[in-house]
């Protein structure tokens, strides 16, 4: 499904209103929600599940999660201590939430960022941080991918009591950014010193796919988490396929080549 925030005049306001459209693949719109706010930050905008969609305002503690299916709006805000709120071009700081809105993970004030368990207002995790994509809540909620350390290199996931594991070897360099979760929550993948790498969380295994990085796109994935898209805007996005361990230029298919699954890391 692809979610579409549009807005539309509003003759009473200087503000636009926005109107919430969701299409399958086909093309076919699902739903179409009348939003009725007009403080919408519409560089955030992202899937809690399957069926929610969160959506950030101007006051970067408050955010708007819809329902595009039943058309039900909830307006969450929550007191979140040395929030960081600078905002310029191209950078912007977003508050995530897990998909049952009991934790969130924000950037604070000095450069460190707080995974906190907002039902009883507790740190749970923080540490320095850089920007090099979203913080990536898994489908189920029970852990999130985020990218810290002393240079911050190092994949770290932290479950819901704050306990973090890093991914990656601490005797190796790593340059790390921009990790996405299949939408099965078995797969994390995300970019290491301008390679493809696939976190298999059913055996706990780090895998070099071999491909160059692609692009900074958010990957698409197939229904059944088996396939995933990258490099989208590129005039050749490459299939990969977890599966077979296959990789396809998308405009040579059914001439695929294959590339080796190398380089593990415990």
């Amino acid at each position: 499904m692809l979610a579409e925030v549009e807005s539309v005049d509003n003759t009473q306001s200087t503000k636009s209103d926005y109107i919430l459209r969701v299409f399958d693949a086909r093309a076919k719109v699902l739903s179409r929600v009348s939003l009725n706010r007009q403080d919408l930050d519409l560089s955030s905008v992202y899937w809690l599940n399957n069926e929610r969609l969160l959506i950030g305002t101007e006051k970067y503690s408050t955010v708007l999660v819809v329902n595009p299916f039943t058309g039900e709006q909830q307006v969450v805000s929550n007191e979140l201590p040395d929030l960081f709120t600078y905002y310029s071009p191209g950078l912007i700081w977003r508050v995530v939430y897990s998909p049952d809105l009991d934790r969130v993970v924000y950037y604070k004030v000095g450069q460190e960022l707080v995974v906190r368990n907002v039902v009883n207002n507790q740190i749970l995790w923080q540490g320095k941080f850089f920007q090099r994509g979203w913080p990536a809540w898994s489908p189920d909620g029970q852990e999130v991918a985020v990218i810290g350390g002393i240079d911050n290199t190092q994949l770290y996931l932290i479950d819901r009591l704050g306990q973090a594991k890093a991914l990656l070897r601490e005797d190796q360099h790593h340059n790390t950014f921009l990790p996405f979760w299949s939408p099965d929550g078995k797969r994390l993948i995300f970019w290491d010193n301008d390679s493809l790498m696939v976190y298999d969380r059913q055996i706990d295994w780090v895998f070099d796919t071999c491909i160059s990085f692609p692009g900074p796109d958010e990957p698409v994935w197939s229904p059944d988490s088996q396939q995933f898209v990258v490099d989208r805007t590129s005039a050749q996005p490459l299939l990969v396929d977890i599966q077979k361990k296959v990789v396809y230029k998308t405009n040579e298919i059914p001439n695929a080549y294959m590339v080796g699954w190398m380089n593990s890391l415990p």
